[in-house]
């Protein structure tokens, strides 16, 4: 599927407001509304768009206390080790990465002891060697919208 220039506009305010109607969104564009209709349905289609979610601010439903872990793990493994992490209600970002580490996701939880729980009960049983803790003191900018080019 190519994405020309009127996707990636429609793609810019989705990321902005995912709630943002057809009818919105064909005004802001200069598009009839059917013509937006059909292309967010192709573009879901695709895959292009996965889904649609809310953004939601951690510390005011009571996630005080977040981490970023950076660990190695065999390279056989790192499929279903990520995988295993995704199963984890409190792990909710994971990435495969290069550096001296292949593996870097993220932990949100109540507080300070319950983080470290979740990584002492949960995360320490996996097979694979945490490298770095950063617990993160503020988020400054989650999810886009990212500009497409």
């Amino acid at each position: 599927m190519r994405i020309d220039e009127m996707n990636k506009k429609i793609l810019y305010l989705l990321q902005q407001d995912g709630r943002m109607t057809y009818k919105d969104i064909a005004k802001a564009i200069n598009r009839s509304e059917s013509t937006v209709r059909d292309r967010i349905s192709i573009m879901e289609d695709e895959g292009v768009i996965k889904g649609y979610s809310a953004i939601v601010d951690r510390g005011k439903v009571g996630l005080h206390c977040c981490a970023r872990l950076f660990a190695k793990a065999h390279l056989e493994e790192l499929d279903s080790l990520s995988k295993k992490l995704a199963e984890f209600e409190n792990v909710f970002q994971i990435d495969h990465v290069s550096g001296d580490h292949n593996l870097r996701f993220t932990v949100a939880a109540n507080d300070y002891s319950q983080l470290k729980s979740v990584i002492n009960t949960q995360i320490a049983d996996l097979p694979l060697e945490i490298i770095q803790i950063d617990i993160i003191m503020k988020s400054l900018k989650e999810g886009g919208p990212l500009k497409l080019q």
